[in-house]
């Protein structure tokens, strides 16, 4: 980290400086840290340092500090014995290191980053809607309470012909913005894309009024003790109740959009509602897939690395009992080698005869599959982008070797192509078995 790196040389140089000369500079770091304050002013202004929320503790405490400075050029400046000159300087130096770390903290977990640019020929803009399903009563809490969702759509500007609707479902934990780069992409191909928070399930749900709904504590350690522990009857049955809600969630912001879009909304006026794809990572792909079985007007899925758990339809004699239904619509199938890995050594174990979207697709005519290599579960969302600390922390489950931009920027490119081909009639994308 550049920042920090600077700001704890500059503390150092000082240390050093005092120590030598038996003096604390009063004057002198006072100027340094009223230069250093307006030093980084002018990188925010200019962009070289993005302002946001990665800056906001640092930017405190330096423009607290430069108010501080300009207080002690003011006040007369004493003599300190030599002894006291060593003491101070090693305890601020010690002080404004833990200081500027701590202030820099967020700044490491996610590092300042360039966005993948979208491709194609329109610019994007963003709006959030929260609706409120009065056929459902929320079971997370017990008031009693209708259950809302929060959706946020990209779309096109200036684009007055109709276009596909895609929706977008996160995985667990994950949120709308999860695959942000990928919504965008769609949007400026021409697309009108709606990402779900489903509510909840969402690591977080900021909805149109300012409420945050954080994550349900019991949806979180179930989750998790489906990684840790082997339990399929327990898995499955958990995994149809998930399924379950989020399905409802995308037929009803499905069913809201489509009324939107008859009766005139501004957003939705354009976008054709008979022409509708889906995509989802992990969970979020699960629900994607099995909504496209549920519904008619499904014309695509995009499976980012998710089970089709909702082609599981029994749990027989120890295991679960695969649909023999062709899947209805076209599907591409996005595999990391953490899952691809992970299915296989299950089945060597003779835990699992075949894995069920591996029997889908052998028995369904319109399911393309692919795979990308050194890759870890969350490489098929942004995380890697925004954080490649948190996604190495996380394991293979996290991201794996595979350079981060070119496998979000490849399957981008992947998911977009396939919606063309699906959704407007475009060529048929040459699609490798490996990335």
């Amino acid at each position: 980290m550049i920042i920090l790196t600077a700001l704890i040389l500059t503390e150092l140089a000082f240390m050093i400086w005092n120590i030598a000369e038996g003096d604390l500079h009063r004057k002198e770091k006072a100027v340094s840290a009223i230069a250093i304050f307006l030093i980084f002013v002018t990188l925010c202004l200019t962009g070289v340092i993005e302002w946001g929320f990665r800056y906001y503790i640092l930017g405190f405490a330096l423009a607290l500090q430069s108010i501080i400075a300009v207080i002690r050029l003011i006040k007369q400046d004493k003599t300190e014995a030599f002894g006291r000159v060593i003491g101070k300087s090693v305890g601020k130096f010690v002080g404004k290191t833990i200081l500027y770390t701590t202030a820099l903290m967020l700044a490491i977990i996610c590092p300042q980053f360039t966005e993948p640019e979208p491709t194609g020929q329109y610019n994007v803009l963003e709006t959030k809607y929260t609706w409120t399903d009065e056929n459902r009563t929320e079971t997370f809490t017990d008031t009693g309470g209708k259950r809302k969702i929060t959706v946020c759509v990209w779309y096109p500007e200036n684009c007055s012909e109709k276009i596909p609707l895609i929706i977008f479902s996160h995985g667990a934990f994950g949120f709308s913005g999860s695959n942000y780069s990928t919504c965008t992409e769609l949007a400026s191909r021409g697309y009108t894309v709606a990402g779900i928070d489903h509510t909840y399930h969402a690591l977080f749900t900021a909805d149109t009024e300012g409420n945050v709904t954080i994550a349900d504590m019991n949806f979180i350690n179930t989750v998790m003790e489906h990684n840790a522990t082997d339990n399929p009857e327990k898995e499955y049955t958990d995994n149809r109740e998930w399924l379950d809600l989020r399905v409802k969630d995308i037929d009803f912001a499905l069913n809201t959009i489509i009324g939107l879009s008859q009766s005139g909304d501004p957003i939705f006026v354009n976008t054709d509602t008979t022409k509708i794809g889906l995509f989802g990572h992990s969970l979020g792909g699960a629900a994607a897939a099995q909504t496209a079985r549920n519904r008619s007007d499904i014309s695509a899925v995009i499976n980012l690395d998710g089970t089709l758990l909702g082609d599981e339809i029994a749990f027989e004699n120890g295991g679960t009992v695969y649909t023999d239904e062709p899947f209805p619509v076209p599907m591409l199938d996005i595999y990391s080698q953490y899952l691809y890995d992970l299915v296989n050594e299950y089945k060597s174990e003779n835990k699992l005869k075949e894995y069920v979207n591996f029997h889908t697709a052998q028995i369904s005519e319109n399911v393309v599959s692919t795979y990308f290599k050194d890759s870890g579960h969350l490489n098929f969302t942004d995380l890697p982008l925004f954080s490649p600390m948190l996604g190495k922390a996380l394991g293979n489950m996290g991201t794996g070797d595979i350079d981060s931009l070119y496998c979000i920027n490849t399957m981008n490119k992947l998911t977009g192509d396939f919606f063309d081909y699906a959704l407007k009639g475009k060529e048929k994308p040459e699609i490798e078995k490996e990335y």
